[in-house]
């Protein structure tokens, strides 16, 4: 005999700031078949215990396990909400018996668009392969539930990307976190001598936390930053400044004849890397 049953898990309550301009929300569940997520939101000054706040959220952008939502693939902008929660939880017949007892626990039974952007706001997340209540197993398997935490910088003036850095240096500390900073030279506040990179750069590895930085210009990234790296890698560029200053700083190729074959070597070959080690014991590679 085989039982076909609906599991419904409250995974965990988040307190999150109104004034913040992003929510970042890592949900670290494995499941053989994950349905969807469901996100309620409640305000703690709310009146009523039946009414579920709406945030104005503008855009939903989910990824699992490395790999984007396909069917969102730009984000699933605010209109597309009302019509994303309606394929589960829609006034209809495929409506299994498990989806109307949890709208009635939840006060969401017969919700009308004008009261679901007001009183009764949810955020579904689908993951299922078909729109077909009625089916068992049409959902997401997810394995590999890792703690990964994302952000993206772009997503904010440059001001707000420090802000974004130095909560994610006091939430995460202790926890293995890496930071990945996009095209530095572009950003004038990373390039300030006291901003939240500098410190990272001498307080994030007692908090296990870990900096990257891309830029085109090796001059462009804050020094205070420079002096502390383990690693370098670098393309060719046609600075010849930021190469030259790069060596310089970083002595780890002992001789300028080396330096300036090793240079010329990195213009032969598209996507030939130079890798330095600058923590003892020093050492160098060019691969291709």
């Amino acid at each position: 005999m085989v039982i076909l049953y609906d599991r419904i898990l409250r995974h965990r309550k988040i307190t999150k700031n109104k004034s913040d301009t992003l929510w970042n929300i890592n949900l670290n569940v494995p499941a053989r078949s994950m349905k969807g997520i469901l996100m309620l939101f409640e305000d703690p000054e709310r009146t009523s215990t039946e009414t579920y706040y709406n945030p104005n959220i503008t855009k939903v952008e989910m990824t699992i396990e490395g790999v984007p939502n396909q069917l969102y693939s730009q984000g699933m902008k605010a209109y597309q909400q009302w019509d994303e929660i309606n394929k589960f939880f829609a006034l209809n017949s495929k409506r299994n018996k498990t989806t109307e007892e949890v709208l009635k626990d939840l006060n969401l039974s017969y919700t009308t668009l004008e009261k679901y952007l007001t009183t009764n706001y949810a955020l579904w997340l689908d993951l299922r392969s078909t729109d077909d209540n009625s089916l068992h197993g049409s959902g997401r398997r997810i394995e590999n539930a890792s703690e990964v935490r994302e952000a993206n910088g772009s997503l904010y003036e440059e001001e707000k990307l420090q802000e974004l850095l130095r909560m994610f240096f006091k939430k995460y500390a202790g926890h293995p976190t890496l930071y990945i900073i996009d095209d530095c030279s572009a950003t004038k506040e990373l390039t300030k001598k006291k901003d939240m990179l500098s410190e990272l750069a001498f307080s994030g590895r007692h908090a296990e936390q870990s900096v990257w930085v891309i830029s085109q210009r090796y001059n462009s990234v804050l020094k205070d930053l420079r002096e502390q790296t383990k690693w370098l890698c670098m393309f060719y560029t046609k600075d010849r400044d930021s190469f030259d200053n790069c060596l310089r700083e970083n002595d780890v190729i002992p001789t300028l004849e080396e330096r300036q074959r090793i240079k010329e070597e990195l213009k032969k070959k598209k996507h030939r890397k130079l890798i330095l080690k600058t923590d003892q014991p020093t050492d160098y590679w060019l691969l291709n």
